[in-house]
């Protein structure tokens, strides 16, 4: 749900009180004096003129004027120091407690909503809603003390000229309630069909983005795309200049209307004060309330300007609380039961599993036991279902129907850090860090990383002796994003990295899934001979298409449809002669006709 401008400063203002109340009391004293200094700066004119028609002795009038002059170049001066503080606290205050706020919101996202596009989107939205300075919440911050200062100074120029007349003072701040509804309409007007102008905005984004995306290049110039995605652009980004021309209308008729009652009220002012001239009123009182009434325009002007600044603000922070206010299913609940012992048993018991929003099951009815020390392989088809075995074990997705369970205790109770330092994963799309080799394997800070187990990590997985070679070995950097001198690794080198990434947390259960799959097959049988190896006392879960990898496995579940469809070892599935051994024959053929292809090719 959407906030209000006042509900999101004041949940701003909380904030700043409690991670820096120095600031918040900065701020107070920013508005006062900002609304004291220009009172000051109109009072100077007609104590002159005053010291002069009562012909004061020069003496005295040097010290008065220079005594006003004095303080009002303090108050500007402490107006300028305050104002470059509090915009400095106001950086900071993003740095150390939004911007943060917002990357643990990506961090902590559960696994299932990441997925979304929709929440993408909205993490999206708020990393870009705290990325620039005088913008969003610190915008909201700025916008505060000028919307505070202007109101004060409405205030206290309120106060001053009821002396001269209440109904001249009613007089005016009608016509000030008056240009405000204007604004008003205007911006209600905007707000009607924002949505729609917003649709239209992503709609542009994408196709901008796609005029450069180099994954789409190939497909836009095969099928001679360009016209009709240009045709596309035409067509969005007229609808938009549309829109905006809608808006541009409603605030150039409130200008024309704002400089209209902005002439009334001026000359409704000067009139009413030379008529009072006229009756007798001293020359110095003329000069004083001639300089608090155009005060009054340049206060609204404010008001109206940081109303503005904060309703574009506001959208910001908006998009910002978005964010917070994903909920995280673990936070919420409490789940922090912890594990024992180092060995891992895993339960499903009656496990199904459907997205959020769809009645298909990606899993039916799915009951398997992964014992301490056993291999268990998982093979099918795509979208039968692997995957999504590893995820719910992995506490990222939540059993529709059914449990898990670790050791007994149920999935959704257990402590997931906890959880994580007793099961580690490889995926087939694990990634790298641009940072050290010594830290991607520890996933930890350089200064945190024992560099030793790191050596010993490398050399079991079989990559010391590459690693050995290089001139600064462990704290060689990877790829080039950070580092000019990153090196590059192949496709099995960031296998056995990720193995001994796994290695490092001395875990109970590793689960890979489809790990080399970009590898060919003689890599993959090299590869998993070495996990047969490392894991002899460990549990392991496997995923993979190519079969002849599954045949070190104690036991093979076949998933067909979301559903174990057979269940045994590499040999007694083969004698079953079901789908499991129609797979093996398949891929054992294309092998051997690939291996005749390539002798032809030889020969």
């Amino acid at each position: 749900m959407k906030k209000t401008i006042p509900a999101n400063m004041l949940y701003l203002l909380r904030v700043l009180w409690r991670i820096d109340r120095g600031t918040f009391f900065s701020m107070t004293a920013h508005i006062v004096l900002g609304a004291v200094a220009p009172f000051v700066s109109v009072l100077i004119p007609s104590v002159i003129i005053s010291l002069l028609l009562h012909h004061h002795a020069i003496l005295d009038f040097f010290l008065i004027l220079g005594g006003l002059l004095l303080l009002y170049g303090i108050l500007q001066g402490l107006v300028s120091y305050l104002n470059e503080y509090n915009a400095f606290a106001f950086i900071k205050s993003r740095g150390l407690y939004f911007i943060k706020k917002v990357y643990l919101s990506r961090a902590r996202l559960d696994y299932a909503l990441l997925e979304q596009e929709k929440y993408k989107n909205i993490l999206e939205d708020a990393a870009q809603a705290v990325d620039n300075n005088n913008m969003g919440q610190e915008g909201m911050y700025h916008d505060f003390i000028t919307l505070g200062t202007a109101v004060l100074g409405l205030l206290l120029y309120t106060v001053v000229s009821s002396g001269l007349s209440i109904l001249f003072v009613l007089g005016l701040l009608a016509l000030v309630v008056l240009q405000y509804f204007f604004f008003s309409m205007a911006r209600r007007y905007e707000y009607s069909h924002r949505d729609e102008l917003d649709t239209h905005m992503l709609q542009a984004r994408y196709l901008n983005q796609l005029a450069y995306d180099i994954s789409a290049g190939k497909d836009i110039r095969l099928y001679q795309l360009q016209s009709w995605i240009n045709a596309k652009f035409e067509k969005v980004n007229r609808l938009m200049t549309h829109l905006r021309a809608k808006d541009y209308s409603a605030y150039m008729l409130v200008d024309t209307l704002g400089i209209l009652l902005d002439f009334l009220r001026d000359v409704a002012c000067y009139a009413f004060l030379i008529n009072r001239l006229m009756e007798g009123m001293a020359i110095d009182q003329f000069v004083f309330y001639l300089g608090i009434i155009s005060g009054f325009s340049l206060w609204f002007k404010r008001v109206e300007e940081a109303y503005a600044s904060m309703s574009v603000n506001n959208t910001l922070v908006n998009r910002m609380q978005d964010a917070f206010d994903i909920p995280n299913r673990r936070l919420q609940h409490g789940c922090d039961e912890k594990l024992t012992g180092t060995a891992v048993t895993i339960t499903f018991e009656h496990v199904s599993f459907s997205y959020p929003g769809q009645s298909r099951r990606i899993l039916d009815d799915i009951s398997f036991t992964l014992s301490p020390g056993r291999k268990l392989a998982l093979v099918g088809v795509n979208g039968a279902g692997k995957s999504t075995i590893v995820k719910l074990i992995l506490g990222f997705y939540t059993p529709t129907e059914g449990t898990i369970y670790i050791n007994g205790i149920p999935t959704d109770a257990l402590d997931i850090d906890d959880l994580y330092t007793h099961i580690t994963g490889i995926f087939q799309d694990s990634g790298m860090l641009s940072y050290t080799i010594a830290e991607n394997v520890s996933m930890q800070d350089i200064s945190q990383t024992d560099t030793e187990k790191v050596r010993a990590c490398l050399q079991r997985a079989g990559l010391w002796e590459m690693i050995a070679a290089l001139p600064h070995q462990e704290l060689t950097y990877i790829g080039k994003d950070i580092h000019a001198d990153g090196m590059q690794l192949s496709g099995g080198q960031k296998q056995k990295l990720f193995m001994a990434r796994a290695l490092y947390r001395d875990f109970g259960c590793l689960l890979l899934d489809e790990p080399t799959a970009a590898l060919d097959a003689l890599a993959e049988k090299e590869l998993y001979e070495s996990y047969h190896h490392l894991l002899q006392d460990t549990s392991s879960l496997f995923i993979s298409h190519r079969l002849s990898s599954t045949k070190f496995c104690d036991e093979i579940l076949v998933l067909d449809h979301g559903r174990i469809a057979e269940q045994g070892s590499h040999e007694e599935l083969l004698k079953k002669q079901g789908i499991y051994a129609a797979m093996f024959q398949v891929q054992s053929k294309y092998y051997e006709e690939g291996d005749e292809h390539a002798g032809m090719e030889g020969n």
